[in-house]
């Protein structure tokens, strides 16, 4: 846990968790309780308990957002957040994705890579959040300085 002061003298507490950076509409849907798995290659070494989630600045999938089942849920692929952290979610387990298929419907399913020898992480209590803009990174990565930096200017 991180403290910042404000103007005031006051101090916020500010809980910094780490944020795991994903494309749009992607990004939306988990912090809209849509997706509710995120499946990768890797597992995390110490999987933490929560994540913030980060809407990459890349618009390359917009035409996929067009599409079924995205589009039952994205009515406006260019009003999505880009290019900043958008909500947090709570991690679950971490299963293989062989073992998460038979748990979950058609539309996550389509949400995700569910091929052998990938790990589908649960991803549980999602959370909106005003967009706090920053850049992104590959893997979990630690936004605490890009945080605070906002913060600051409130």
């Amino acid at each position: 846990m991180q403290t910042e002061p404000t103007n005031n003298t006051a101090t916020r507490e500010v809980i910094v968790y780490p944020a795991l950076s994903l494309l749009q509409p992607w990004a939306s849907l988990v912090v809209m309780g849509i997706k509710k798995w995120e499946t990768r290659g890797w597992k995390p070494k110490d999987k933490p308990e929560r994540i913030y989630i980060h809407a990459s600045l890349s618009k390359r999938f917009r035409m996929i957002a067009a599409t079924d089942p995205f589009n039952k849920y994205i009515a406006d692929f260019d009003a999505l957040p880009f290019g900043a952290i958008i909500g947090r979610v709570t991690l679950g387990q971490m299963i293989p994705t062989q073992k998460a298929v038979k748990m979950i419907g058609p539309d996550e399913i389509a949400f995700g890579d569910y091929g052998g020898g990938r790990v589908a992480w649960e991803l549980l209590d999602p959370r909106e959040t005003d967009p706090v803009p920053m850049r992104g990174a590959l893997s979990l990565w630690d936004p605490s300085e890009a945080i605070f930096a906002h913060l600051k200017k409130q």
